[in-house]
């Protein structure tokens, strides 16, 4: 997101046709890890949720991010 962004604000330097490849190619990583990138972002919000948790809690968000690790 933030090369695209980039890319935006600097296209003029780079040429349109360069950015407008570079813009095709970024979008498509993007698509293509995007599950991925939920995924760890999901991971880290449990394990900063689990820090501050009760025990029991804190175990069960435990299992659960091993089991999102699977």
């Amino acid at each position: 997101r933030r090369m695209r962004a980039a890319l935006r604000a600097y296209g003029e330097v780079l040429g349109e046709q360069t950015t407008s490849t570079l813009a095709d190619e970024l979008k498509w990583l993007a698509t293509e890890l995007g599950e991925l990138r939920d995924l760890d972002v999901l991971l880290a919000r449990v394990v900063r949720f689990a820090a501050g948790a009760p025990p029991a809690l804190a175990a069960a968000l435990d299992e659960m991010r091993a089991w999102l690790l699977r």
